[in-house]
């Protein structure tokens, strides 16, 4: 398991208990596991070169998967650290300029330590 693999798994715990079909989220604007808005899933499947529908493939945990790694590794690089895809995914494009997903990485390092037993960023 890499560690973002490992990211993956601990951000779908934050943002819905690592339910496939939990509530609609913020609003009415964040669907599926990992809660994504229609802009960051339209961006991960232009990266990948799907057409697959928003928000009713975001309910399918492997296509929302591999939207999720196609978003971040395109706006955040390839060998970005955790904290930064973490907060990236919550973000969105200007997540560096919002303090705010400082707040959710923290719950994405309890998180972590919980579902891990280890220190963030070790893994698994």
């Amino acid at each position: 398991m890499t560690g973002l693999d490992a990211l993956i798994i601990v951000i779908a715990i934050v943002e819905s208990g690592a339910n496939p079909h939990p509530p609609v989220g913020d609003h009415g604007q964040a669907h599926g596991m990992y809660q994504i808005h229609r802009a960051y899933w339209l961006d991960g499947c232009k990266v990948l070169g799907v057409k697959w529908p928003f928000p009713a493939d975001a309910y399918d945990p492997a296509k929302a998967r591999r939207v999720v790694v196609a978003y971040l590794t395109r706006y955040c690089g390839p060998s970005a650290s955790l904290a930064d895809y973490a907060r990236c995914h919550n973000g969105g494009l200007n997540w560096i300029k919002k303090p705010a997903t400082l707040v959710y990485l923290d719950k994405i390092k309890v998180e972590w330590r919980q579902h891990y037993k280890l220190n963030f960023g070790d893994v698994p």
